[in-house]
């Protein structure tokens, strides 16, 4: 979710194989192009494109455009500094896409859609809670969800509270390391979140 060009979307695709499916979200008119493009010159047929954005509702958003397009957001962004414009994008909520396209199973989900964290797992809440839900790759800080009025460690209780453990990775070990019990995410982490076995 948050596909940019596509750079986790063709890594993804090398692993699952022709037997396996990417879902790629990308809201941004210019932005959605240039995946689209990669895509094809890649010859991913296994990634399915969607110009979209992922909300907790199916509907319509306002999206605001920066000169980095990495930080287009639901939101502004003031910490990044003023918008370039603002257009409206069609949003739909997971729950709703894995039901219309009857995915039986999602393995793995990477989040960083620049704040809208929050909304997204709220409108993922079927696919989450279930016993084999997928791993959850998600951004955390305070700086892109304080456009969306909450605080980066509600996404972690979000998550905690559906049967999530916490990890980040620790590069001096090179593996996984739970992550302690942290309030604070002002500085920017980038969590694997992993359902907790029953």
């Amino acid at each position: 979710l948050g596909a940019n060009v596509g750079v986790y979307s063709l890594l993804s695709a090398k692993y699952v194989g022709e037997t396996g499916a990417v879902h790629a979200f990308e809201p941004t008119p210019r932005t959605f192009e240039q995946l689209r493009a990669n895509v094809e010159l890649n010859k991913c047929t296994c990634v399915h494109l969607n110009q979209l954005a992922v909300a907790d509702k199916a509907g319509t958003s306002t999206f605001y455009l920066y000169s980095q397009c990495g930080m287009n957001s639901m939101r502004r962004q003031d910490w990044v500094g003023e918008p370039l414009g603002q257009i409206v994008v069609e949003a739909v909520s997971l729950d709703e896409y894995v039901r219309a396209k009857n995915l039986e199973r999602v393995d793995l989900l990477k989040i960083d859609v620049e704040g809208a964290e929050l909304l997204v797992l709220e409108g993922a809440q079927r696919l989450l809670g279930r016993p084999d839900g997928p791993v959850v790759v998600c951004e955390f800080t305070n700086k892109t969800t304080r456009g969306f009025g909450y605080k980066a460690v509600e996404i972690r209780d979000v998550l905690e509270s559906l049967g999530y453990q916490l990890y980040r990775w620790n590069p001096e070990k090179g593996c996984l390391a739970q992550e302690p019990g942290r309030r604070n995410y002002e500085i920017y982490a980038n969590l694997v979140c992993i359902k907790r076995a029953a």
